[in-house]
């Protein structure tokens, strides 16, 4: 396993799992539990006693390791050198349960939606464009930006509504937009539950079938869309300007191309 040499070097004094000033807890998993086996140095302790043979996998193991959320609060409070690899530590080792199928059943039936469907609500990706409809927004024929939804923003209720808000205001201010018909979750959640082969899979896949429609610019509904398209992405040989909806409003706002309705004093 990739970072296997570091593991070791964890040795639990807990700052990875408090707030600044270390009067509350901000690691989420160890928050909701409340047992040290949930907490990052828990988890290293426990991985790294899996990959010397010290303890057997079991799916209470693959639990806490998969109760992880990625936040990198870890990463932030850590004052160790190795405090960079502390989340790729975890995906790593979720990666080395993914190739030996061991893996929590919810991580494995959401892995099959994925690869099936192209997003975890198992819905046909022809039905992830109903938000944009009344939106005033084209489907996408080369327009500067192209709005990327997200499987929340394409199959949640609420995502819809935002997704639709969102194309709404852009419409209203002016702002060049289409929508794909069909898109394809952007992997991230694959990747950072281990499955790194389907995230390649679904990331060449929107790659290739965003070249073909000539996109540039992406804005993203998502905040994982965003990360995953700008960091990911170009190593797959994905290059696109990518912003998330915040930055694009913001621009609107300083150029004022859109203007809050003012609140009653």
């Amino acid at each position: 396993m990739q970072y296997a040499d570091i593991v070791h070097r964890c040795f639990r004094c807990g700052y990875c799992k408090f707030t600044s000033d270390y009067r509350d807890v901000n690691c989420p998993s160890y928050q909701k539990y409340r047992f040290e086996s949930y907490s990052p140095g828990g988890r290293m302790w426990l991985i790294n006693a899996w990959l010397n043979e010290e303890i057997t996998w079991t799916e209470h193991l693959a639990e806490i390791v998969y109760s992880c959320t990625t936040c990198k609060n870890c990463v932030e409070k850590c004052v160790f050198k190795f405090k960079d690899y502390l989340v790729d530590i975890i995906v790593a080792a979720r990666e080395k349960m993914v190739e030996q199928g061991q893996v929590p059943p919810a991580a494995r039936d959401y892995f099959k939606s994925l690869q099936l469907y192209g997003n975890p609500y198992k819905i046909s990706p022809g039905a992830g464009s109903r938000w944009a409809k009344d939106t005033g927004l084209g489907k996408y024929a080369g327009e500067e930006y192209l709005l990327y939804a997200g499987s929340v923003g394409s199959y949640d209720e609420r995502g819809q509504q935002a997704a639709a808000a969102l194309g709404r205001l852009l419409v209203q201010a002016g702002v060049p937009a289409g929508f794909l018909e069909e898109e394809t979750c952007d992997g991230s959640e694959a990747k950072a539950l281990g499955e790194s082969y389907l995230f390649t899979f679904l990331a060449e896949q929107n790659i290739n079938h965003f070249k073909e429609a000539g996109v540039r610019k992406i804005v993203a509904l998502s905040p994982h869309s965003y990360n995953i398209m700008k960091t990911e992405y170009p190593k797959l040989g994905g290059s696109f300007t990518v912003l998330h909806y915040t930055q694009l409003l913001w621009e609107l706002l300083q150029s004022k191309a859109i203007v809050p309705a003012q609140l009653p004093v």
